[in-house]
């Protein structure tokens, strides 16, 4: 947990791992619930994280699992060879959730592509706080043949 988070000090700007930049390509709904980083390791591999503040608490001081659930959409949403211009939408979302994560620790998640067709994506994931498992997820994405709005992207 943050240091002044838990003295009950001011809230510092989160601490972000080494080599975790901004993910600029999000829904609005979830930059809201953001921020979330990403890491490509040296063999192209993609990490995916964010700090959980008090926006993503529940009454137990722990993560709400809404925030797991859109942090395991938005990265299995993120699939190899998206293309960012064509419109997707979560057909299924299915979460195991394993453990809990606390306000002020930062939970990092991949994914990975298990099958595509013509029209859907099969991605499969597992998110982690340090070596914890938190939820394992599951999702189907429907490729739509229609172009994103110009002001729906975030690129």
């Amino acid at each position: 947990m943050d240091q002044d988070a838990a003295a009950g000090g001011a809230a510092a700007e989160p601490v972000i791992p080494p080599g975790f930049t901004l993910l600029k390509r999000l829904a609005p709904f979830t930059g809201h619930a953001g921020p979330v980083y990403e890491r490509i390791d040296e063999q192209g591999l993609r990490t995916f994280g964010f700090r959980a503040g008090p926006q993503h608490g529940n009454l137990g001081g722990i993560v709400h699992g809404g925030m797991i659930a859109t942090f395991s959409d938005t990265i299995l949403g993120q699939f190899e060879k998206r293309d960012f211009g064509q419109m997707t939408v979560t057909v299924r979302l299915l979460i195991d959730y394993v453990g809990p994560a606390r306000i002020g620790d930062w939970i990092e998640g991949r994914s990975r592509v298990v099958r595509q067709t013509r029209t859907l994506v099969f991605g499969e994931g597992e998110i982690f706080c340090g070596k914890h498992a938190i939820a394992r997820c599951s999702a189907v994405f429907r490729l739509l043949d229609r172009p994103l709005e110009p002001r729906s992207r975030n690129d």
